[in-house]
């Protein structure tokens, strides 16, 4: 339970402390007062977001600390998990720096807010004015159910199967988003064999234009080499006959007169050539191809091969085969991610079948206890003044979500002879803040909480059912520790501890203060509320009777 809170910069509180006890205790005050702010420290010590202006001055730091008392609750492995000191005084902090910046302690330790957040729900619920509304989202049903029904382990295992199903749905998802479907892997194997069956060769295309080229004007090159070969060894005016006749002259010039020597010699040094050229001319000519039919071959292939390139937009052999290679590594991805799926179809029909079977755990869990909640619930809203009102909690199959496979209503009839439908479309206000309450005060003995704090549970409520209100708030504060904000004289009434919230200037500046009330200070407090700021004689009377009958 709560020992003490401590609040400095909030809002309009600038110091401020409260010495809490067990029991029920009231908080009261004028409109304005600034009772919120002391709900916005309790929301702010569990974990809740805070405003960048709530700081009173922007200027310095905003504290809100509250030392608990929490030896009889079990909390030492929560305390060794996240690696923090464990004693049965605790000490929660929650600092608001100047510039937006947050910070929270335990222990003096510095913590995240989700760590918070986990530990404050173990110490405190907080129900404010807005949270009666809750009650008509399907979400904040089944979250009350499984609280009821100790469902943490039955929850974990399903979000462990829930996320595991799921993970594998995206995977098979992305498999399919990448593999391509069977048609095209049909077609790509249709081309990679169109491909390998043509046994392309490296620059095979180039090298077909030269033998094309070659083979085409190989007709017209042995005519010319035959024309070459004639004019060089025709007898009597071929090439070589006039050279020897040149060589001969030349030669008998030689003879007469030293000054032709070195022309001759010259000159004889280039037969050799003429009959090298000649001899290789003649080795050309005869092996010169005019094979019509190998002509006819080379120009199949050749067209085969451009074909293909105009099919696949390529420009030459070594680009299909490129080509082909792709194919085969994309037929190869293909088929490795068929095998692939079908290892995932079984993952999936495995996680599915655990999915199902948590799903149905958890169902029977919360089914298990509906008629004791039920039962219960439908105790406490006698208690409240609904002497005929029916009550019942019913669930319906629902698509796998993250909270399971169930739909919940809480099906609420208030009045005799009218039949039960939705609290989201029969209750009024008032009906729903008793609903609240008696769900509130159920599961807080079912889960033994510390301390609850109600912030105007009595909303929409008057009379004999804010009287019927009141004890259950104050036999409740005999169990536990019950923290509440009202308005209502009847709730006020059945404090164990009355606190007044009020607003005073301080150097012109409103501040909010509190103070706990004396006896009968309680009463004069009571008699405000139940006739005004007058106080009269019969309101003091009233008031003394209606403390007195909670006594």
């Amino acid at each position: 339970m709560i020992r003490h809170l401590k609040i400095q910069n909030l809002a309009l509180i600038d110091r401020l402390s409260i010495d809490f006890q067990s029991g029920l205790t009231i908080l009261t005050g004028e409109t304005g007062a600034g009772k919120s702010v002391i709900l916005s420290a309790f929301s702010l010590l569990s974990g809740s977001r805070a405003s960048a202006d709530i700081a009173g001055n922007p200027d310095q730091k905003c504290i809100v600390e509250a030392v608990f008392d929490i030896q009889p609750y079990g909390l030492e492995s929560f305390f060794a998990e996240n690696d923090l000191d464990y004693d049965h005084h605790l000490i929660i902090r929650r600092e608001l720096l100047p510039g937006g910046k947050s910070r929270a302690f335990v222990q003096d330790s510095p913590v995240n807010l989700q760590t918070l957040k986990e530990l404050a729900g173990f110490l405190i619920d907080i129900h404010s004015q807005h949270d009666t509304l809750l009650l008509t989202q399907q979400s904040y049903l089944l979250r009350l159910l499984d609280r009821f029904a100790d469902n943490d382990a039955h929850i974990n295992s399903y979000h462990s199967a829930y996320q595991r199903y799921k993970k594998l749905l995206a995977d098979k998802e992305e498999l399919l988003r990448t593999e391509g479907t069977d048609r095209d892997i049909d077609y790509k194997k249709f081309l990679l064999q169109e491909l390998e069956s043509a046994k392309i060769k490296p620059d095979e295309l180039r090298k077909l234009e030269q033998e094309i080229q070659l083979a085409e004007n190989a007709e017209d090159t042995l005519n010319r080499l035959q024309l070459i070969s004639s004019l060089i060894y025709e007898d009597e005016v071929g090439i070589l006959s006039q050279f020897r006749r040149v060589e001969a002259d030349l030669r008998h010039l030689a003879r007469l007169s030293p000054t032709y020597e070195n022309l001759y010699q010259r000159w004889e040094a280039l037969v050799p050539e003429i009959k090298d050229i000649a001899t290789t001319l003649d080795d050309q000519a005869a092996t010169a191809d005019l094979d019509p039919a190998h002509l006819e071959q080379l120009r199949q292939r050749f067209d085969l091969l451009m074909h293909l390139c105009n099919k696949h937009r390529t420009h030459d052999s070594d680009q299909l085969l490129d080509l082909q290679k792709q194919f085969e590594a994309e037929i190869h991805a293909f088929e490795s991610h068929q095998s692939y799926r079908q290892e995932l179809d079984a993952l999936i029909a495995q996680a599915e079948e655990q999915l199902h079977q948590a799903a149905q755990a958890l169902t029977q869990s919360r089914e298990a206890v509906i008629p004791a909640l039920e039962r219960e619930i439908s105790e406490l809203l006698k208690q409240l003044n609904f002497a005929s009102a029916q009550f019942a909690i019913q669930l319906s199959a629902a698509p796998y979500s993250t909270a399971g496979t169930d739909a919940v209503d809480m099906l609420f009839s208030p009045n005799p002879g009218m039949p039960m439908a939705p609290v989201r479309q029969i209750a009024s206000g008032g009906e729903l803040s008793r609903l609240m309450l008696a769900i509130k005060s159920v599961l807080a003995r079912k889960k033994s909480l510390p301390t609850i704090l109600f912030d105007e549970i009595d909303t929409g409520v008057s009379g004999a059912s804010a009287e019927k209100i009141a004890h259950l708030l104050r036999a409740l504060g005999s169990d536990i520790q019950v923290i509440a904000i009202t308005h209502l004289p009847q709730i006020a009434a059945a404090a164990h501890h009355h606190y007044l919230v009020y607003k005073g200037d301080v150097n012109g500046r409103f501040q909010t203060n509190l103070k706990k009330l004396s006896d009968e200070e309680h009463l004069q407090e009571v008699a405000r509320l139940l006739s005004g700021s007058t106080i009269t004689d019969s309101a003091l009377l009233n008031a003394k009777s209606i403390i007195q009958s909670y006594r």
